[in-house]
């Protein structure tokens, strides 16, 4: 095993397992959940429960929903740790088998075969989906290939075993120490590279920026030495993968290439310099900002030595005089060449007035807020709890808008039209992004503390139901301060019950007025209670009801939709508040009422 990637797992090890027994092979797939998908609001103990490998694993060693991707995305993984063993193209191949035919089996129950943890996270996992999620496998290996053409030899076989139902990536030793490396850096562009063009000096210019045509074949080239090294970031985008308009760019280049310039809209490159040499052009700190679907699939061809085509590029030459005034402007370039979906929504307001000062409030009161992925972040911060935009969202969410059902179903909605400047406004609300922060840490080892001694039906309840839990507090806490009346509550036809909950909430700047000596316990008495009397109570209301009827209910189905929050657990919570005194008892102390 390369050196580097051994010291970089033990450091991980060191920093969040210290004290914890656990196999290098898991040790390595956590590793690879927080750099691949959680690197800037990493959870350790939350992503070992992530984790089944083990016997009658079907080839699975992790599984979960990301929660931080739109549509809350179905995350298949398996790690393969070696420390000299080679990896075959077989044997990748035969591992993806195995897991096809896993989740093929998953899905229809027929389960018996494998281990009951893995049956419990997929079933979890599923039901936290949506129509919109899709399915990604992913290997990573710490076995290294020879070099690219060999790793193309395995990335072509991988591929024909996609379907319309999974996509799946392999990543292999070096591939995995880039990206560790971009990351812990932020270096988000490449330093230099040359790209070549049709003709001499053929180019069409505006100011400082250019238009050429652009080899296919020097974009290959690109990819595949600079895709994990910033070619497709700038601060800004991965490339998002849409099965068809993939299909569309590979029937152009393989049935008319001559014909791929009128067809495709090309590539825009941001870039702090350029140089025309003659047939070549030489980029400076550059990063592709739209294209990255034409850039991915042209790297992916195995060009023959005379085969080529030409594809546009627009060469945008940076403009600012601070480095800031350069981010700013490269991300007005990627919002407007961007607007059917090639970057994320969070990554467009990064850079907006209100989110700038949550990130300075914030600091101030030890949380670090991350608001681009990649983000560098200094030594000095390291003790600083770690937040970005998609968790303050989905906290806020579930508690000013009360929306717990709608915030777990991913990212998307949180910077839509409908919501974004009721989570977000112009005015950032930082005390009670702070507590919700703190909130959802007491909530974390609650859960933790819990799992080891609850009921099946409690523990998938403290699986699913963390928004609920906070959707519940505020709720309480805002009666017990009569922000919220239950009478006046109950007065609302049921469709403007929700707006009248928001309508009290939007100027809440705080959850409680005080902090506690002895803040976690009482939190932790209040948890309890809206676990036993309130969540526990009605599920069970319901599961009852269904097994009347030979229906089937799961805990994650159930608490999917915002219609259960205000028809079962919104009342009932004005019950438990007006009939048990110890949670009264609680709340008075939070709130000095």
């Amino acid at each position: 095993m390369d050196k580097k990637m051994n010291d970089l797992i033990e450091e991980f090890k060191s920093r969040y397992y210290p004290t914890i027994e656990i196999t290098n092979e898991k040790i390595f797939t956590a590793f690879c959940i927080k750099y691949f998908f959680y690197d800037d609001i990493f959870s350790a103990d939350e992503t070992l429960e992530y984790i089944v490998d083990g016997a009658n694993d079907g080839g699975i060693d992790a599984i979960f929903t990301d929660s931080y991707s739109e549509n809350n995305d179905l995350i298949i993984i398996q790690s393969k740790y070696y420390d000299s063993t080679k990896l075959s193209v077989k044997d990748v191949e035969s591992e993806i088998h195995k897991i096809l035919k896993t989740l093929k089996d998953l899905k229809k129950r027929n389960d018996t075969n494998y281990k009951k943890e893995l049956v419990q996270s997929y079933l979890d996992c599923t039901e936290n989906t949506n129509e919109d999620s899709q399915i990604k496998i992913y290997i990573f290996t710490s076995f290294e290939v020879k070099d690219n053409n060999t790793k193309n030899g395995y990335l072509k076989e991988i591929k024909k075993l996609e379907t319309e139902n999974y996509s799946i990536d392999i990543f292999f030793g070096r591939d995995i120490i880039e990206q560790v490396v971009l990351i812990d850096t932020g270096k988000f562009s490449v330093p230099k590279a040359k790209m070549k063009i049709d003709k001499v000096d053929n180019f069409l210019s505006y100011g400082d920026s250019i238009i050429v045509n652009a080899s296919a074949q020097s974009i290959n080239e690109l990819f595949k030495k600079y895709h994990n090294k910033g070619l497709l970031a700038s601060n800004l985008r991965y490339y998002i993968k849409d099965k068809k308009v993939d299909k569309g760019i590979n029937q152009t280049i393989k049935n008319e290439p001559d014909n791929f310039w009128y067809f495709n809209n090309g590539i825009i490159i941001v870039s702090s310099n350029y140089e025309i040499n003659s047939k070549e052009i030489v980029l400076y700190d550059f990063s592709i900002v739209n294209g990255g679907q034409t850039t991915a699939l042209i790297g992916q061809i195995n060009f023959s030595q005379n085969q080529d085509f030409f594809v546009q590029v627009k060469i945008i030459k940076t403009v600012g005089e601070t480095e800031k005034d350069q981010e700013i402007f490269i991300l007005k370039v990627a919002e407007s060449s961007n607007l059917q979906k090639a970057i994320k929504d969070k990554d467009l307001i990064s850079n907006k007035m209100e989110q700038l000062k949550l990130k300075s409030e914030l600091s101030k009161l030890g949380i670090y807020y991350v608001l681009k992925r990649g983000e560098f972040i200094e030594k000095k911060y390291n003790s600083f709890v770690k937040a970005n935009s998609d968790m303050i969202g989905k906290l806020i969410m579930a508690s000013i808008l009360q929306m717990p059902g709608t915030s777990r179903s991913g990212t998307k909605k949180i910077y839509s039209e409908d919501y974004y400047h009721r989570i977000f406004p112009d005015e950032p609300r930082t005390l009670l992004a702070n507590q919700l922060v703190q909130l959802k840490n007491h909530y974390n080892q609650y859960k933790k503390n819990k799992k080891s001694f609850s009921s099946e039906d409690k523990i998938s309840i403290l699986a699913n139901g963390e928004l609920h839990f906070i959707s519940i507090f505020t709720l309480l806490t805002s009666a017990t301060r009569e922000f919220i009346k239950e009478q006046d509550y109950k007065k609302q036809a049921f469709d403007q019950r929700k707006e009248y909950l928001y309508t009290k909430l939007k100027r809440y700047e705080k959850i409680y007025e005080k902090s506690l000596d002895d803040e976690t316990e009482i939190t932790y008495k209040v948890f309890d209670i809206i676990l036993d009397e309130i969540l526990t109570y009605v599920y069970r209301i319901e599961k009852k009801s269904r097994e009347q009827n030979r229906e089937t209910i799961t805990v994650a189905n159930y608490l999917k939709l915002d219609s259960v929050y205000y028809n079962d657990i919104v009342p009932r919570a004005f019950e438990v508040l007006q009939e048990n005194e110890l949670l009264m008892e609680y709340l008075i102390k939070f709130n000095n009422v």
